[in-house]
């Protein structure tokens, strides 16, 4: 059955394994043959029947904690980098400046080229932002249960989010800063004399602005193209005027100015009323930019109870049953880059909430004293959930197989495979995982742990280490991961009690 579940790998939306328990953390996030009893319910139910359950009830309380940051395309270093540069404060300075000077018959070309490096500056810190997304989940809980021999029951409340951010640097937003910056290069060198005004007049367009005014002339309407030259200032009443009087009424050098300008940049102060530099900005540098933060998730509270059993004919076989209430409450909205609150996630009119039962069916087949197959289906009714802006949060049915090799009585070995690939939330990429482990015990309940992840859709690996620490009636996990690139982080934390 494995072998034919291989071949078949559909996409499941929105929802991964999620591993947030220590252990399993700690051994790459593996644990469908091998994770205690505990965190079946978690994991694969069937593993609520201990193997080193006796007839005897065991009762166990665990809570944990855990937390995955996932930045892939350094978006938290840009963003430090950007914030501490004040690349954007320093170009309004220097506008302002300019504009200043300008009108004042003082600005010279090391301004203009002071001026345009700002520019390129600030583009070139916004454009390190762009469509870089950030990704973070977190997830608090408790299991509780009791396992004996040839049954057992278990049941946990977890609660987790998954939240993406990414930002969307608008095409047009990138088009004005770059065409401010070479407009402004085009002045500086008009003033030292190294460039002729034809340059500028190339540079905007303006035979072409003035081919379609004519061709507006003839048909009474302007069209699209000519309404992209409406930043310029003072062309949509020229293109009205020619319109309305038949003709274009005026040669569009003439109409700039660009002879006033000429002067005034090669001799300051030669103009009595020297035309404002905006009027050579064919894109305006805006008050507020187009660009923006797009952020999505979901919260989801996930209350499970599960039943295991070992057939009584058949001793190395375990079956096991979820059955879960999900509250699904989703996140989704996209904010100008200027305003943006990541608070906003909390706010009631950008989330839906959804709630609805589902099932996890899990199996267990103990090989021998060493050897153990486990394998998964977790959500198995399908649920599709609708955001507020409209888009589709999928829940489908996951898949995962796993197999538990015991060297020693003290050193375990473990591995996963995901037989689904998965289409997560928060603008993260496809994740289909094969993991690996492994775990020593020291003495009694201490152990080490180390693993490694590999994501088979992206190539990625993800190493993680974690230890355990226990009496025979308390323990602590604790599991740290950390990718080479420092792109995924993840730390875990649980303590458990069993009577």
């Amino acid at each position: 059955m494995t072998c034919g579940l291989l071949g078949f790998v559909p996409s499941s939306a929105a929802v991964s394994f999620l591993s947030f328990d220590p252990r399993s953390m700690a051994m790459g996030g593996a644990g469908v043959a091998s994770a205690r009893s505990y965190n079946a319910t978690i994991f694969n139910p069937a593993l609520l029947v201990s193997s080193q359950s006796s007839d005897d009830w065991k009762f166990y309380f665990r809570p944990y904690l855990g937390a995955r940051l996932l930045d892939r395309d350094n978006f938290l270093d840009a963003l430090d980098e950007y914030q501490d540069s004040n690349s954007e404060d320093e170009f309004d300075r220097l506008l302002e400046i300019a504009k200043r000077d300008f009108a004042a018959g003082l600005i010279t070309a090391d301004d203009l080229r002071a001026l345009a490096a700002a520019a390129e500056d600030w583009q070139g810190d916004i454009d390190k932002l762009s469509d870089k997304p950030l990704r973070a989940s977190l997830s608090y809980g408790f299991t509780i249960g009791s396992t004996a021999k040839r049954r057992a029951w278990g049941a946990h409340y977890r609660r987790y989010f998954v939240l993406g951010a990414r930002v969307n640097f608008a095409e047009v937003d990138r088009i004005r800063v770059s065409q401010a910056i070479e407009t402004t290069e085009l002045l500086a060198d008009i003033s030292d004399q190294t460039e002729e005004i034809s340059a500028l007049e190339e540079a905007l367009g303006l035979d072409e602005l003035g081919d379609l005014i004519e061709q507006a002339v003839i048909d009474g309407v302007p069209s699209e193209e000519l309404l992209s030259y409406y930043d310029l200032p003072s062309v949509q009443e020229l293109v009205e005027r020619s319109i309305e009087t038949g003709r274009l009424v005026q040669e569009v050098a003439d109409y700039f100015q660009l002879e006033d300008l000429e002067a005034e940049l090669r001799d300051p102060g030669s103009v009595d009323n020297p035309p404002e530099l905006k009027n050579y900005l064919r894109y305006q540098i805006p008050e507020n930019f187009e660009s923006t933060i797009e952020v999505q998730g979901a919260y989801v509270d996930e209350v499970s109870v599960g039943y295991a059993f070992t057939p009584d004919d058949r001793d190395r076989l375990k079956l096991g049953l979820n059955i879960k209430h999900l509250t699904v409450t989703t996140v989704d909205f996209e904010q100008s880059v200027e305003d943006i609150d990541l608070d906003n996630a909390e706010n009631s009119r950008n989330q839906t909430r959804h709630q609805t039962l589902n099932l996890d069916v899990g199996v267990l087949y103990q090989l021998d004293d060493q050897w153990a197959l486990g394998a998964v289906v977790k959500n198995l009714i399908p649920h599709d959930f609708k955001t507020v802006r409209g888009n589709d949060l999928e829940f489908r049915p996951l898949a995962r197989a796993g197999v538990s090799y015991r060297y020693t009585p003290k050193l375990r070995f473990a591995a996963d495979l995901d037989l689904t690939r998965n289409d997560p939330l928060g603008f993260d990429p496809d994740k289909q995982y094969l993991s690996l482990g492994a775990e020593w015990y020291l003495w009694r309940s201490t152990a080490i742990r180390g693993g490694l992840r590999y994501n088979m859709a992206t190539g990625k690996y993800l190493p993680s280490i974690g230890f355990g620490l226990g009496t025979f009636s308390s323990h602590l996990d604790i599991a740290v991961t950390k990718s080479a690139d420092n792109d995924e982080v993840g730390l875990s934390l649980q303590a458990g009690f069993r009577f």
